[in-house]
């Protein structure tokens, strides 16, 4: 589009020509963004680890709650600038306390499905960030 008396192209024309370009793009981001959907046997076992992992939350509490609250003081020593030895290994303990019931019930939870094991890893990673899992 020429301005009015100007034989120069607008400024506006190159930007006007790339806008499907960029409509092209916009909308492909938006693709990559969106939550994936999963297929609903994988929707299944995560459904299945959830609850199994809530299960034994509710029967293993106080050991789930020691980890954290000893992992949160060892942290809070870390940040105050006091670090303290004997908290952090009372806080590593506690967690590997945890991880031991936890890979109890992956392995019964998953019986030699790598699907459901990895399902009810990500659950677990979810629920339970300060164990640190692999």
């Amino acid at each position: 589009m020429r301005r009015a008396g100007s034989i120069l192209p607008h400024p506006c024309d190159a930007w006007l020509a790339r806008s499907d370009f960029f409509g092209r793009m916009r909308r492909l981001f938006a693709q990559l963004r969106a939550p994936r959907r999963e297929n609903g046997v994988y929707a299944g076992y995560r459904a299945g680890a959830k609850r199994a992992l809530s299960e034994l939350h509710e029967r293993n509490a106080a050991v789930f709650e020691r980890a954290l609250r000893l992992s949160e003081r060892a942290e809070r020593l870390e940040r105050s600038g006091t670090p303290s030895e004997s908290a952090c290994n009372r806080a590593a303990r506690a967690r590997e306390d945890a991880l031991e019931v936890l890979f109890e019930l992956r392995t019964t939870f998953s019986a030699g499905v790598p699907e459901k094991a990895r399902a009810f890893d990500e659950e677990a990673r979810r629920i339970y960030p300060f164990l640190e899992l692999p």
